[in-house]
């Protein structure tokens, strides 16, 4: 709009000087020659002088006006007031939340790197499913198959808007489990008139490669709605049978493929 408006300027100077001019020239008997008396000559002279100006502090106040608002539409941060003012980032754009982003860190080395292989082989073979859900949240999966069919990883993800998000990946080695994590972030307390909403942050570990399953877990509350990382909190670390394991991270499994019923068509 404020394009348009400066497109019509110089047509407005070219039209409103000029008519001015012979009006002034016709009110002293001198409408009909081309040069103004000594009497309108000064006036007409500070006269266009002063419609510049005003022509001109219109257009840049024009231009302010059009920079404000595109600014204000292509805004990628989110202001929140609480005691002070922060800006903070967009929360769908992290890569943790983003259902359609599956390039996070896992924190575990053996989940990283087998990854980051089936990754860069070309020979890999990669399914990603539809989103599919129900209610507030919504769920996808990238599958990984090395070409020798020895190696497959899942990665799940899950965002349930404002009551959190999950990422669970599991690694299967010769078509059996090996390696699993669970990350959740979820509402550990609704806010009241007294309390603060609370948000809980959890990270599991668990590794069937050794003779005992090796279990590192590691949990975090926080009142910030924002902070969904933990690189303060250290993993606890136990060893743990896997028989007494193994069956509910096989079902945990199973209900996150499942999920592909519940899709929206």
């Amino acid at each position: 709009m404020a394009s348009g408006v400066l497109q019509a300027v110089p047509s407005l100077i070219m039209v409103t000087v000029p008519t001015f001019f012979a009006a002034a020239s016709a009110s002293t008997g001198m409408a009909g020659t081309n040069e103004p008396n000594a009497i309108t000559k000064p006036f007409i002279y500070y006269f266009s002088q002063m419609m510049k100006n005003t022509i001109w502090l219109f257009m840049i106040g024009l231009l302010l006006y059009g920079c404000t608002t595109i600014s204000e539409k292509r805004g990628d941060t989110i202001v929140t007031k609480a005691d002070t003012v922060k800006t903070v980032q967009t929360f769908d754009e992290d890569s943790l939340i983003d259902l359609q982003n599956f390039e996070i860190s896992t924190n575990y080395t053996i989940l990283d790197e087998t990854i980051a292989a089936l990754n860069e082989n070309k020979n890999t073979q990669v399914f990603i499913s539809k989103p599919c859900g129900y209610g507030d949240c919504e769920f996808v999966y990238k599958r990984l198959n090395s070409a020798d069919g020895k190696t497959m990883v899942y990665l799940f993800k899950g965002d349930c808007g404002e009551y959190g998000f999950s990422n669970d990946q599991f690694l299967f080695s010769n078509n059996r489990l090996t390696v699993v994590r669970n990350f959740n972030y979820s509402i550990e307390q609704f806010a009241d008139d007294s309390l603060p909403t609370l948000f809980k942050i959890e990270e599991e570990i668990i590794d069937f490669t050794g003779d005992k399953a090796l279990v590192k877990h590691r949990k975090k509350i926080t009142s910030s709605l924002y902070v969904y990382t933990m690189p303060d909190i250290e993993f606890k670390t136990t060893h743990q049978s896997k028989d007494s394991l193994m069956p509910a991270q096989l079902k945990f499994f199973k209900d996150n493929i499942e999920r592909e019923k519940y899709r929206d068509e």
